[in-house]
């Protein structure tokens, strides 16, 4: 993991710099949203650091403690593997969100980036409510 993870962050930048060079045969909003969720991926993989430098995933409690079912996230204290997850999967979620804003017939090309990055800003939003909870010690559902 410690050389894995920076190695693929690196391979994941060349990939931001082809999107933004528009190296990809894809619509403008597709474009669009292949970059905002590559730098939310990124965001996430900074987000991983900040679990590797606070030495585990959870604020205010102990590790092992009581977790949702199947992701097993705590909901006692803060819990950065939600931000984290939210910011690793935003590089399948936003790509798609663009695709599918762009096959919405009638809609103007401008008004169709404006709802893409309208999408990524709601997503950005989501994902630091959830970060800024865990700094917290918050848990995203308390059980």
């Amino acid at each position: 993991m410690d050389i894995v993870d920076p190695l693929n962050s690196v391979f994941v930048l060349v990939l931001l710099i082809f999107a933004i060079q528009s190296k990809y045969d894809v619509s403008r909003s597709s474009q669009l949203g292949i970059v905002f969720g590559i730098l939310l991926f990124l965001a996430g993989s900074v987000i991983g650091g900040v679990m590797v430098a606070h030495g585990q995933s959870v604020v205010g409690v102990a590790p092992e403690g009581p977790g949702l079912p199947v992701v097993n996230w705590s909901t006692k204290g803060g819990d950065f593997r939600v931000a984290h997850f939210l910011g690793i999967h935003a590089f399948q979620i936003l790509p798609i969100a663009g695709w599918l804003i762009n096959q919405m017939e009638g809609l103007p090309r401008r008004a169709k980036l404006t709802a893409v990055v309208a999408v990524s800003a709601g997503y950005v939003s989501l994902m630091g409510i959830v970060f800024l909870q865990a700094m917290n010690g918050v848990p995203l559902v308390r059980m």
